[in-house]
């Protein structure tokens, strides 16, 4: 609850405060509501017996900003910090704060990493923007917002303190927001059209015409340029590299026992003793269903 505290000074010997309630007004500041202000009444006595009466306003401390830095920089990359016109190089000893752009140019990418261990990978062609890194001084909550104009970014967002986080992700048609350890993609097409991929974890998208979609692992949702989100698909499953059951011993082609780190070069080899171990092979002999000799 707002009010005011009431602090009574007499004769230069302070009295017990009073806090007065009173409901003040909310503003939003970014979605978020404006820190409580204490106005506090100084009575102090005049010579002649009179009091003065004073108001002065008390803001607890402003949310402590962090910063964000380049972990990877890799082509063209530019940077404009708030405040300036000028499009600089990227360089790793910078530090990004909010309203700051960054942009890739053509086969460019750039990691970033914020203070609570979230990074974002910056494909090619791709221009974001620095929305929010910080903590708030009272609950300790961590707050990490970039917003994505064009191209591509894939995100990893570490599993969250005690005190909570918010990783935010956005598109001129949609907010992604993820409190918890989550890694996926967003993405913006010329069309106007927004993609966004969660590979681990959870996340929820609010589009601009309202909606609210639940993504789990492993999903993807469209989002068109109006902001119609399209029903949530299963991402293709990820190919799974087959590994033979003995991989621990392998005979080259030759005949020749050897451990698999013991060799290297293009030596054909062949690993396991069952064919349905051995999809690698590509010819059998018709009455054994031995390696081909060729």
């Amino acid at each position: 609850m707002h009010g005011d505290l009431v602090v009574r000074h007499g004769r230069g010997r302070p009295a017990a405060g009073l806090l007065r309630k009173r409901p003040l007004p909310l503003e939003r500041r970014q979605g978020r509501p404006e820190p409580v202000v204490l106005r506090v009444l100084v009575r102090d006595a005049l010579p002649d017996g009179g009091e003065e009466l004073g108001v002065a306003a008390v803001e607890p401390p402003p949310a402590t900003v962090t910063t964000a830095r380049f972990t990877t920089l890799e082509g063209n990359v530019k940077v404009k910090t708030v405040g300036t016109f000028e499009w600089v190089n990227a360089d790793r000893s910078m530090v990004l704060r909010k309203s700051d752009l960054v942009r890739t140019g053509a086969g460019a990418a750039a990691e970033i990493t914020f203070f609570d261990g979230t990074t974002l990978h910056v494909r090619p062609d791709s221009l974001i923007t620095i929305e929010e890194s910080s903590e708030d001084p009272r609950t300790k909550q961590r707050r990490v917002a970039a917003h994505i104009s064009s191209g591509e970014v894939q995100f990893n967002a570490p599993r969250s303190t005690a005190a909570g986080a918010e990783r935010e992700f956005s598109t001129p048609t949609l907010r992604t927001t993820t409190g918890e350890a989550a890694a996926g993609g967003v993405s913006v097409q010329e069309s106007g059209e927004s993609n966004v991929k969660l590979y681990t974890g959870t996340a929820t998208v609010a589009t601009k015409t309202g909606d609210s979609v639940k993504l789990a692992a492993n999903t993807q949702l469209k989002v068109d340029a109006a902001g119609k989100a399209e029903p949530v698909h299963a991402l293709p499953q990820v190919p799974v590299e087959l590994q033979p059951a003995d991989a621990a011993q392998c005979i080259d082609v030759a005949g020749v026992h050897a451990a698999p780190s013991a060799r290297s070069g293009t030596q054909r080899r062949s690993c396991g003793s069952a064919p349905a171990q051995k999809p690698w092979r590509h010819s059998r002999s018709a009455s054994h269903g031995a390696p081909s000799s060729r």
